[in-house]
């Protein structure tokens, strides 16, 4: 290796270190005793050869304590003989008694029956080690210990696992072993999963535990690793005696030192049992089919599916077709290979793009903690051996303890505390309880006594660290587990307590800028406080190894153990008060300070095996930010390296306290509605009937509760009952339980109700997720984000509703996509990214090998996508185009390596906003799109234009184009930047592109049917920041609504003006469209009919678009994250009005919308803003022109020829002049008919790209008097063939730009059969001797000609 090459390796090895938070001086520090090391070796090979042993490392086992069985680790492979030492070879020398890792044995090329440990264990040459303590430090001939490489071991990594010989991960689908047997609808009994984890945890480690599949290890659902790290020796020395608790409880000795840690399989049982359940799922859905395509099935209409109400919607042709089912392409589905192929969730997990990356892997973690132990291992001894110099020694000891304490998370321990208390004052540690009398140190037991102590502490500290952080390695564990006897909660009577230690790894700058911090303690069920919160005392930072805030106080509630329900939560918030700016004593006293919140953290008080927590906790807060949504996970904040950890410590017992589900009481009546008296009737039907459980207040609760058996005939208002219940401590839930059992099952459409944070209690959501159990595949789809959503709201991992999504997703391609792409948005959520981390993989292993490539490969073309739309938007307009082709380039090679790609949305383009902002687009979206379901269901078609949008990361997402489509801005500014006050843009728009009478009739219909929609629903949503470039029409009349950046009412400001000041945007354009011009109409009439009668069909369904709404509270949308943003829609939808009264208002609100001034200045003033904007390239285009024509598309023209006028009606009453057209290469002539004013708007497009001096002077368009007949007809005929002869023989630029040869491109009122333009094109081409009659319909009139 050269030298330049291990001089990177060591910057990246110390690099690591760096990122653990370790100063420059403790590395320096670590760096000196490595050195010193080193040189202690290089002494001991110069002085005899590698394989002299001393005399006192023969000495025999002792004879007092029996010599426990060796567990010795093979590698996988038995190539280590170049060492396992970076710093020194002759380190690597072989021990008697050591187990060499390159001997060879009959598990040399396999992984040991044994598990694997770091160290070697410590027992049979105990009495070796003591006599060592008798002698004082060793001779500098016996060989040093080994210490840690401080280089990577290159080449092949020994300890990388092959294929061939993997073992089993414990998260490994057995189709063929263990297959559940219960269905999915019962409920899982945690009492026998709780002893077959037990079993497991405690079986694993046995050498007689029976192999499974292939030879393949049994183990927990999810592993870490199984294999050693290449920085790690063999063993070590550690020649300090132990006291005899630390033997039992922390390791198993031997004659060499401690057998510390081993490599653990996953020690989180809740995500063990979570992937026991997915073999549990996949049990129902063995070779399951997931079809891509849309089937019809005898139980449905044509008309329920999406596809024909596009092909209705559009006059689109419907294809429908007849095929065999092994016909279908399976390639997407699962298979029986699928199935009889191990998945693990491991694998899953890693695959996926995190958006939460901590900045050092637990491998770093590990292999760091390892180095700085052994530095503590040698400062120990020589702390305990060395009297001289002790304050260095002291220190050298301190900064160990602190490189291992930052290791493992900067916590410092109570009892770390209280052992380095007894060491004296040095500089890295300066507090006023050490230990002051030097003297008594000078004694080697005291010594040994505070080692031993400290040793203890930091054992403990690692096995606190392992168990909190699911940490690759552990101290062993006790080879047994006895089983605890239980104790059922309800039958606690002990006040709930805890014990609040210190806040570790305090930011400097909190030092700096706050004091008096204390920490608020509360106790909450489904978002309500169960009892008051509690305080501690207030505290200033302190200094001991870190800087940490010290209460070391007792917290008690006032609520005993049997009156927690099983879904409590504890949450605990970080309180400080800012420190007063500088200045005099007066200034201070007049600055009032607020406190602050700083952090926070929920913990449930059940673990998912609903046994009470106990123990010591490490708690990482959570940074308290506005708008963090209302839901708060129920998970420490370990993804952010820098997190402040808060240490409790709960009470411990002999007994597990257990909360069991009991079951429902055996009397729950049901009485009619009629009984209750007129009174109790009216005030119960007027709180059934508010929609929502929002806005119950403690009056309706109560009355409620009390009538709650009355109340069966609503169905639907069973969340509203459930709201009201008083308690759902233990002794309360059999009466709440048997009204759940005795209710009338509801539709799948109220069910969600009972899935927002209101009711976390798991048998409620149970029963709600077995009543959603016959929602259809196409309806659950509509509704899956909320789905998505609720899952943060199960107090555990595994739920019921995951089971649901899960199980559903196998049975259908459509759910599973969509679930993917939720769920991957979902991760962008840092308080739930790990929770939808395991669900995400739960649904990879769940799917076929097929569908996963295919997210695959849509991931990657999602990536590149992303990456072209980066790069365009950092580029200047003037290369974007380039950009873009480069970028199509890549795509077109993506395609050509993966034809069978999937495209998301073959319309649908790359578009970079915030991620709240796309949140809230798909949610508007969504919620218009069960608008228009429920629309058709009740017969009304408001033909809605809705486009498909969804998020694919964070500030980045896909947008379907809706073709064919204009922005009302771009139609309004083709008759001037004024074009916002004029009324016939939009009408003349429309006939441009719809020339003949019934294709205008139908573009009107359409606009009639689509603006009453948008209406209805932008009211409804208070979608706000309407201007004239978010609202877009097609050439077929559909109107529709983009950019939903503000709705719920929070309007766009100017300054301190709303800008959106009317109800919704309907304006004169509009009006005129609808009625035909400017007088009203009955079509009018009916456009208020349509209107009310779509709003009131959506007040019906309110409830529901509430549940909708109340679930994504805690999605992140800013504009969504209180009941008060929903007030807005319940206040909108006005439910507890008549049919009648809800006309009346709606019919008020088309009226001030009409009438609204302010809508059109908004357009007016966002056209100005717009100007400045526009690009330089654009060209102005002709009004009634539907398209742009050029010299490449038609043809050279070569002459032009106004040869007559002929007057017209429609659509105003004057005259057309009919031009003869001339183009080279083609044989005869083209008629057009223009009018004077489009002559006119032609010569001002030219203005605007041309200098007036390069064009024709055009006539005069000034009339005296009452000249406006056939006269004025002639002489403007004459003047406008001057003008176009003039025109055609301009300048080249003039002459041949796409504005002109646009303007005398044939439109089809040219073309058209019996106009006029046919009648004199058949004059002119007409035989010579020949008489030709022509019939023209005009006006219901008959013409001969």
């Amino acid at each position: 290796m050269s030298a330049a090459q291990t001089q990177n390796d060591r910057e990246k090895c110390w690099g690591c270190l760096e990122s653990l938070g370790l100063s420059q001086r403790e590395l320096v520090l670590a760096e000196a005793l490595q050195m010193e090391y080193d040189a202690l070796a290089r002494h001991r090979q110069d002085k005899g050869p590698a394989n002299t042993l001393p005399p006192d490392t023969k000495s025999s086992p002792a004879k007092s304590e029996p010599s426990l069985p060796r567990r010795v680790p093979s590698p996988p492979c038995n190539n280590l003989q170049q060492g396992v030492s970076g710093s020194d070879p002759m380190l690597n020398h072989v021990q008697p008694g050591v187990s060499n890792f390159s001997r060879s044995s009959g598990e040399s090329h396999g992984f040991s029956k044994e598990p694997r440990y770091i160290l070697d264990e410590w027992e049979s040459d105990f009495e070796g080690t003591s006599q060592l303590l008798s002698k004082g430090l060793p001779s500098l001939d016996e060989p040093p210990p080994p210490v840690p490489p401080r280089n990577p071991i290159p080449q092949n990594d020994p300890f990388i696992v092959h294929q061939s010989s993997v073992p089993r991960d414990v998260n490994l689908f057995t189709p063929e072993v263990d297959q559940p047997k219960l269905s999915f609808g019962d409920t899982l009994n945690y009492d026998n999963l709780n002893d077959s984890l037990s079993k497991l945890n405690g079986d694993w480690l046995s050498p007689n535990t029976s192999r499974r599949v292939n030879g393949d290890k049994s183990g927990k659902a999810v592993a870490r690793s199984n294999t050693l790290p290449p920085q790690i020796p063999p063993r070590t020395y550690f020649t300090v005696v132990p006291p005899k608790n630390m033997i039992k409880n922390h390791a198993v000795p031997n004659g060499f030192g401690y057998e510390l840690f081993q490599v653990s399989e996953e020690r989180d049982e809740e995500v063990a049992a979570f992937c026991h359940i997915l073999d549990f799922v996949l049990s129902f859905y063995i070779s399951s089919l997931l079809l891509p395509l849309v089937f019809l099935l005898s139980t449905q209409t044509l008309v329920s599916f999406e596809y024909i109400q596009q092909c209705l919607k559009f006059d689109w042709d419907i294809r429908l077709i007849l095929t065999k089912r092994s016909s279908v392409n399976m390639e997407l589905g699962r298979t029986t290979e699928d199935d009889d192929t191990l998945s693990t969730m491991n694998h899953s997990i890693l695959l996926q793009e995190r958006p939460i990356k901590q900045t050092v892997t637990s491998m770093v973690v590990e292999n760091a903690f390892i180095f700085f132990l052994f530095q503590y291992f040698f400062s120990l001894n020589v702390f305990c051996h060395l009297q001289v110099e002790l304050p260095l020694h002291v220190e050298r000891l301190v900064q160990s303890v602190k490189a291992c304490c930052t290791s493992l998370a900067a916590v410092e321990t109570p009892d770390i505390t209280a052992a380095l208390n007894q060491l004296p004052a040095c500089p890295c540690r300066l507090q006023p309880k050490v230990q002051k009398d030097v003297s008594v140190l000078a004694k080697r037991e005291n010594r040994v006594a505070i080692v031993e102590k400290l040793t203890a502490a930091i054992l403990d500290l690692v096995e606190l660290y392992c168990s909190t952080f699911n940490a690759n390695f552990h101290t062993m564990p006790q080879s047994s587990r006895s089983t605890a006897p239980i104790q059922e909660a309800g039958m606690v009577t002990n006040v709930l307590s805890f014990s609040v230690y210190a806040a570790h790894r305090i930011p400097i700058t909190w030092a700096a800028s706050y004091e008096n911090f204390f920490l608020s303690c509360s106790l909450t069920h489904g978002g309500v406080e169960l009892c008051a919160p509690q305080h501690t005392s207030k505290q200033s930072v302190s200094k001991y190894l870190f800087h940490l805030v010290v209460w070391d106080q007792r917290v008690c509630f006032p609520i005993q153990i049997n009156q927690l329900p099983r879904e409590s939560q504890l949450t605990v918030t970080l309180y400080a008060t800012p420190l007063p700016p500088p200045g005099g004593a007066e200034e201070k006293s007049k600055q009032k300070r607020s406190i602050e919140a700083l952090g926070w953290v929920t913990m449930p008080l059940f673990s998912f095996r609903h046994v009470l927590t106990c123990g010591r906790k490490l708690l990482g807060l959570w940074p308290s930010t506005p708008g963090s949504g209302n839901a708060r996970s129920s998970m420490p904040n370990f993804s952010q390296p820098d997190s402040v950890i808060l240490q409790v410590d709960f009470p411990t017992s002999s007994f597990e306290v257990r909360f069991s589900t009991p079951a429902p009481a055996e009397f729950s009546p049901q009485y009619e509605f009629s009984r209750l008296d007129q009174l109790s009737q009216r005030q119960l039907h007027d709180v059934l009937h508010k929609k929502s459980l929002f806005w119950l207040t403690p009056e309706d609760r109560r009355l409620l509760w009390e009538k709650r058996y009355f109340c069966h005939v609503e169905a639907s208002r069973l969340p509203l009952v459930l709201a009201s219940a008083p308690s759902w401590e233990w002794a309360c839930l059999p009466d709440i339980y048997a009204l759940l059992r005795q209710w009338g099952c509801m539709n799948h459409l109220d069910t969600l109700g009972l899935l927002n944070a209101t009711f976390p209690d798991q048998e409620c959501r149970r029963t709600a997720v077995q009543w959603m159990d016959s929602i259809s595949d196409p309806e659950l789809l509509d509704f899956l984000p909320q789905l998505v959503q609720a899952l943060k709201y199960e107090c555990y991992l595994d739920s019921h509703l995951v089971r649901f999504l899960l199980r559903r997703a196998i049975g259908d391609m459509r759910i599973a996509h969509y679930l993917f792409w939720l769920l991957k948005d979902a991760l962008q959520d840092s308080q739930f990214s790990v929770r939808y981390q395991y669900l995400l993989a739960a649904l990879l292993c769940c799917s076929g090998r097929g569908l996963r490539e295919e997210f695959d490969r849509q991931c990657w073309l999602v990536n590149i996508l992303a990456k072209i739309a980066q790069r365009v938007r950092d580029a200047s307009p003037s290369s974007r185009q380039a950009i873009l082709r480069e970028g199509l380039e890549e795509v077109k090679q993506f395609f050509s390596i993966n034809s069978h790609c999937i495209v998301l949305a073959d319309t649908s383009k790359p578009k970079h906003i915030s991620h709240s902002l796309f949140m809230q687009d798909m949610l508007t979206l969504q919620i218009i799109r069960i608008m228009n379901k429920i629309w058709i269901q009740e017969g009304l078609d408001m033909r809605m234009v809705i486009f498909r949008c969804f998020s694919t990361g964070r500030g980045r997402g896909m947008v379907e184009m809706i073709p064919n489509a204009e922005t009302l801005r771009k139609i309004q500014v083709e008759h001037g930047v004024t074009g916002s006050f004029k009324d016939r843009p939009l009408a003349d728009w429309l006939q441009k592109h719809n020339p003949t009478e019934d294709e205008y009739e139908k573009a009107v219909e359409n606009f009639i049917y689509s603006c009453a929609g948008c209406c209805v629903a932008t009211y409804i949503l208070g979608i706000c920041d309407r201007h004239n470039d978010n609202i877009m029409l097609k050439t077929s009349g559909h109107m529709f609504h983009i950019d939903f950046g503000k709705f719920l009412g929070h309007a766009q400001m100017f300054g301190n003006i709303k800008r959106d000041r009317a109800p919704f945007v309907f304006t004169s354009d509009m009006a005129y469209v609808i009625n035909g011009g400017d007088k009203p109409s009955s079509r009018f009439h009916d456009f208020v009919d349509l209107c009310c009668e779509a709003y009131n069909l959506i007040r019906k369904h309110a409830h529901l678009f509430l549940n909708l709404l109340g679930l994504m509270l805690s999605s992140g949308i800013p504009e969504l994250s209180d009941v008060d943003d929903l007030k807005y829609v319940y206040d909108a939808l006005r439910p507890h009005e008549s049919e009648a009264d809800a006309t009346m208002h709606f019919t008020r609100l088309i009226e001030s919308s009409l009438g609204s001034v302010a809508t059109k200045l908004n357009f007016f003033i966002h056209n100005l803003a717009q100007m400045k904007f526009a690009s330089s390239e654009e060209r102005p285009v002709l009004t009634f022109a539907p398209r742009v024509y050029t010299l490449k598309s038609d043809g050279v023209i070569r002459s032009l020829f106004v040869c007559r006028h002929i007057k017209t009606y429609t659509p105003s009453k004057g005259y057309s002049y009919v031009v003869k057209v001339e183009r080279e290469g083609q044989q005869g002539s083209t008629l057009v008919q223009r009018t004077f004013e489009e002559f006119h708007e032609l010569h001002c497009k030219l203005q605007l790209i041309f200098p007036s001096s390069k064009l024709p002077s055009f006539p005069s368009r000034f009339v005296i008097g009452r000249s406006r007949g056939e006269a004025l007809a002639d002489r403007r005929k004459e003047e406008l063939n001057g003008y176009v002869w003039h025109l055609i023989h301009a300048a080249q630029e003039v002459a041949q730009c796409d504005l002109i040869y646009t303007f005398f491109h044939p439109l089809p009122r040219d073309e058209r059969a019996g106009s006029v333009g046919t009648v004199v094109n058949a004059l002119h081409n007409k035989p010579a001797g020949m008489l030709h009659f022509l019939i023209c319909l005009r006006h219901t009139h008959i013409h001969f000609l």
